[in-house]
């Protein structure tokens, strides 16, 4: 049911995975930079559940 949702999100990945690969790679010069990368992350999973009402919970967002 949510696999689209992950299909969606690896589109979203490609077409920005410059911006995504130098921001991992920095990860243990800038953590607070690549924290805001997983928060968006997951809030683009969040809005892509509410774009398409399906239900979820923080549980389900916070064990991503």
């Amino acid at each position: 049911e949510y696999s689209f949702i992950l299909d969606r999100f690896s589109e979203f990945f490609d077409e920005n995975k410059k911006f995504f690969t130098s921001s991992l790679e920095d990860y243990s010069e800038n953590k607070d930079y690549t924290s805001k990368i997983i928060k968006f992350c997951l809030e683009f999973i969040k809005n892509e559940l509410e774009d398409n009402n399906l239900p979820y919970s923080e549980d389900f967002l916070n064990s991503l």
